[in-house]
């Protein structure tokens, strides 16, 4: 009689062991098609381009031209000489519905940008062109993990990336502690 038990119980056993590595192998397989569903989507956009001119030292204007993109960040540097006589504190906000292509011109002199607050729509197509027009300087962006080159008094350096993500992100010139001076701004993903 106690072999008929111990019999039974190893049976109950293995039985319960194999229903536990079942349950598991079940979980594993429901957590991978989770991740891979979240992970498999992409967007992608009909954009606009904007194009920024400069007519007075300063001041951006915005022409817009319709153009085709897709979602990609991409990141380019490139250096010439410009001067420029006056700097204007301000801030550029770009605001439709519709995804579209934007330069912005941003300039930094002793210790600030040009611009505090610079407003884009998310999955817009972001160019910054950044120039110094005193002294060496930069332009990070957190969030989105881009920086040009640092660039002299007249140099250009610029980067391009997708708005992917809505929020507020800080940017800020990396040289040395000209951040702490206060040399810092927003850019905001609505």
């Amino acid at each position: 009689m106690t072999e008929l038990t111990e019999t039974s119980t190893k049976k109950k056993s293995s039985v319960l062991i194999g229903a536990i590595v079942a349950l598991i192998v079940i979980i594993a397989v429901i957590v991978y098609l989770i991740l891979t569903k979240q992970t498999a989507t992409a967007p992608t956009s009909n954009n606009i381009s904007a194009t920024s001119t400069n007519t007075t030292p300063g001041v951006s204007n915005l022409n817009t031209t319709n153009t085709n993109s897709s979602n990609v960040a991409n990141t380019t540097n490139t250096t010439s000489n410009t001067t420029s006589n006056a700097t204007n504190t301000t801030s550029t906000t770009v605001n439709t519905a519709t995804p579209k292509t934007v330069e912005i011109d941003l300039t930094g002199t002793s210790f600030q940008f040009s611009k505090k607050e610079i407003t884009v729509n998310q999955n817009d197509k972001v160019t910054i062109k950044f120039t110094s027009e005193g002294g060496e300087h930069s332009f990070v962006l957190d969030g989105y993990n881009l920086m040009t080159q640092t660039v002299g008094t007249g140099e250009t350096s610029s980067v391009s990336f997708t708005a992917d993500k809505k929020g507020s992100f800080d940017f800020y010139c990396g040289v040395a502690n000209h951040r702490d001076k206060g040399m810092e701004g927003k850019l905001i993903v609505q």
